[in-house]
């Protein structure tokens, strides 16, 4: 991957995650609508994620997890990293929320789901939306794309690393787990594979006016994502009622990728000025994605100034808030992804000695 795509990625993925964060702090019982006109993005953001997330697989699998058990151990350290200190932190959020202000708390986000402690046992395990069940903890409904991310990671798995029986066992599993939904949405993330594929094909090289073009033809589209979001709607069980404008949303970011590495490369000095910056808030996405939303909550339940909540006043305590715990936990959080490198590979040493395992 060439460093100014590398780097210009780290960019967008990170402008995805303050989008998110935007999406689930702009109500009005939050910060009054404070950047309301970002906050239709949200749900765009998730699927220009999911490609990203193909296009990471993608590099990863063809440069360094040649083998099915790098890519198991990378994938389950990525995530175990931040999912349980997410879950860890919702629930004390909830707690706290409620302690301090209950009924303002309850009030303006989801008052009729329940908090029982099968949602984390169900998301721990990466269950929480299968088969469209939504059982995300309380008040952190960002987790629901994590279901998604992990059937994907099984799918590919099986695709890519394994032949023969073993691969139809594998992808016919992950498909039945995660069921006609998310089966839906794959293609979405298999987008971002197929870009990177595109990006290190020497058959494929566009002309200049024709990358531009491709790059801000995406750019142009999902411009106008939050509009038709409300244009294409289905009622099909399992299915996500947006699935329509999603695969947009994910058409429009493959085709905008398709130019990139040509349209950056001309930008190159300006990005490697910054790259210590974006790479350190890349870092943070996971932990930014999966954190937010219990400290956004907790922090507008809280603030001394909740009863104006557009005030400056709130909206710094709210952001401020939210910046400052993200980087306390999120930090050592995406660090301990090496710890749990170490401890996984510790322990399949232990069961290839002890003749468990081949």
């Amino acid at each position: 991957m060439q460093k100014e795509t590398s780097i210009y990625l780290d960019a967008v993925r990170f402008a995805a995650a303050c989008l998110v964060v935007i999406y689930h702090a702009y109500g009005l019982k939050i910060t009054g609508g404070f950047l309301w006109w970002l906050g239709g993005y949200g749900p765009t953001s998730v699927m220009v994620f999911f490609v990203l997330s193909g296009y990471v697989i993608g590099f990863v699998s063809s440069a360094k997890e040649n083998c099915l058990s790098d890519y198991a151990v990378a994938r389950i350290s990525r995530l175990y990293s931040v999912v349980l200190p997410a879950i860890a932190l919702t629930v004390a959020c909830n707690f706290l929320g409620e302690q301090f202000n209950s009924q303002l708390y309850q009030g303006p986000w989801e008052p009729d789901q329940g908090d029982s402690i099968f949602r984390y046992f169900a998301t721990a395990g990466m269950l929480q939306d299968v088969w469209a069940i939504d059982l995300n903890p309380k008040n952190n409904g960002s987790f629901w794309s994590l279901s998604y991310e992990f059937i994907f990671y099984v799918i590919f798995a099986g695709a890519f690393y394994l032949r023969g029986f073993a691969r139809v066992l594998v992808v016919l599993a992950g498909a039945i787990l995660g069921g006609p939904g998310i089966l839906l949405m794959a293609p979405i993330w298999w987008l971002g594979f197929w870009a990177y594929r595109l990006h290190t094909s020497k058959s494929f090289l566009p002309a200049p006016w024709l990358a531009g073009c491709l790059f801000v033809f995406g750019l142009a589209v999902l411009a106008f994502s939050p509009k038709y979001r409300d244009w294409w709607v289905v009622d099909i069980a399992y299915v996500r009622p947006s699935v329509l404008a999603e695969y947009i949303d994910g058409v429009a970011f493959f085709v905008h990728l398709l130019g990139v590495p040509m349209v950056v490369a001309k930008i190159s000095r300006f990005l490697i000025i910054f790259e210590r910056q974006i790479s350190f808030a890349s870092g943070l996405t996971f932990s930014i994605y999966l954190f937010h939303m219990p400290i956004v909550r907790l922090a507008a339940g809280v603030s001394p100034f909740v009863s104006s909540p557009g005030s400056w006043r709130n909206i710094l305590f709210v952001y401020g808030a939210t910046v400052l715990f993200v980087l306390l936990l999120g930090v050592p959080a995406e660090r301990s992804k090496y710890w749990w490198r170490e401890r996984i590979l510790a322990a399949m040493r232990s069961l290839r000695g002890s003749k468990l395992i081949d």
